[in-house]
């Protein structure tokens, strides 16, 4: 950690494209959103360094977006579910995750606070429609 917070934006992008699990882990949390995308890009991240960061309330909005675009990185179940727990997901994207959520984690979310009040609303109705079947 003090190694990397000593290098330039240029060398944290550098050592995010090629950097081990640890380097990702550190570099994806950083402040300035080159490095942060950079680290999300890099082609040997695993599903739960993606989980990881889905779940992060304070990650990076550019991050979250890039996450909620690949259909690689969406394929797991919980990774979509932190995305749409998470209040930095785009709400278009979040809607769209809702729909493909299990009844149980539907109903959590509508009662959930730490989201959109639109997303919790279109929880409601779904909760409430999933019921009804």
């Amino acid at each position: 950690l003090k190694l990397i917070s000593q290098l330039t934006a240029a060398q944290k992008v550098a050592l995010a494209i090629r950097g081990n699990r640890e380097a990702r882990t550190i570099l994806i949390r950083d402040s300035n959103r080159v490095v942060a995308t950079a680290a999300i890009r890099n082609p040997r991240i695993t599903d739960s360094e993606v989980l990881n960061a889905a779940q992060n309330r304070t990650m990076c909005d550019e991050v979250i977006r890039l996450i909620s675009m690949s259909r690689e990185m969406t394929r797991a179940y919980q990774v979509k579910l932190a995305l749409v727990q998470n209040p930095k997901t785009p709400l278009p994207t979040a809607m769209r995750f809702l729909n493909l959520l299990r009844a149980v984690d539907v109903r959590n979310i509508a009662k959930s606070k730490g989201i959109p009040q639109a997303l919790a609303n279109q929880a409601k109705r779904l909760a409430s429609n999933k019921k009804g079947r």
